[in-house]
């Protein structure tokens, strides 16, 4: 399966983990599970509550689901 194509935002301040999308850094704007798009499919991730050991300065998102 292709990794799907993803613009990783210039000022992230949190990382995905798990799933399609991990290790892509993005930006939200509140603590609350997030949806994002990418070739039709609807992928959400939730906070963590933790700081990446990778990216100590980004907040974990975990991947939660896929729908389309």
């Amino acid at each position: 399966m292709e990794q799907p194509k993803f613009v990783e935002h210039p000022d992230p301040n949190v990382v995905l983990r798990g799933g399609p999308l991990d290790g892509c850094r993005t930006r939200v704007h509140n603590w609350s599970p997030a949806s994002l798009e990418v070739g039709g499919e609807m992928y959400t991730y939730r906070p963590l509550g933790e700081l990446d050991t990778e990216y100590p300065t980004l907040n974990v998102y975990v991947f939660d689901e896929a729908s389309r």
